[in-house]
C-alpha cells in the first residue's frame, strides 16, 4: 500500500470531520456573548471547590488546634505514628508523654491525632477509628 492509497482511503473521513467542525449558521454568525459570562462558570467552580475541599479542611485544622491547646496534664494522647501515652508535661511546641513505667517521649504537638480526657474523647480521627477504639476499651 502506497502513501497515495492511504491518503485516498482517509479522505472521506477527513471531509466528514471538516464538515462537522465548520459551524452551520443559516442566518449568519450569532451574536457574541458579553465578556463577563466567561468568568461565571470558573467562579462557580472555584466556589464549589472552596466549599467542598478547603472549608472542611480549615474547620478540621481549627478543631485540631483547639484540641491541642485545651490539652492538660493527665490526658491520654494518640500520635499519628500509633504511640499512645499520658501527658506528663506541656511545653510551647511539645508534649512529654509517658508510654510505660520508665518511658517518657517528647512529642511535637502537631503529631497528636487524638486526645482522650476522663470519660470524654476529643477526636479528629474518622468514625471507624473511634469505633475501633471504643471496642478495644471494652
Amino acid at each position: 500500500m502506497t502513501t497515495f492509497d492511504f491518503v485516498q482511503q482517509l479522505l472521506p473521513a477527513v471531509e466528514v470531520i471538516a464538515q462537522a467542525a465548520t459551524p452551520a449558521y443559516p442566518n449568519g454568525p450569532q451574536q457574541e456573548q458579553p465578556l463577563w459570562t466567561l468568568f461565571v462558570f470558573p467562579a462557580f467552580m472555584l466556589a464549589i471547590l472552596y466549599f467542598v475541599l478547603f472549608r472542611p479542611q480549615s474547620i478540621q485544622r481549627k478543631e485540631m488546634q483547639k484540641m491541642i491547646e485545651e490539652s492538660k496534664i493527665g490526658d491520654r494522647v494518640e500520635t499519628s505514628g500509633g504511640i499512645v501515652g499520658t501527658i506528663t508535661n506541656i511545653r510551647d511546641k511539645t508534649f512529654i508523654i509517658k508510654t510505660a513505667d520508665q518511658t517518657k517521649i517528647e512529642l511535637l504537638k502537631g503529631y497528636v491525632n487524638r486526645v482522650t480526657r476522663e470519660g470524654k474523647e476529643a477526636s479528629t480521627s474518622s468514625p471507624a477509628t473511634s469505633t475501633q477504639a471504643a471496642s478495644a476499651k471494652s
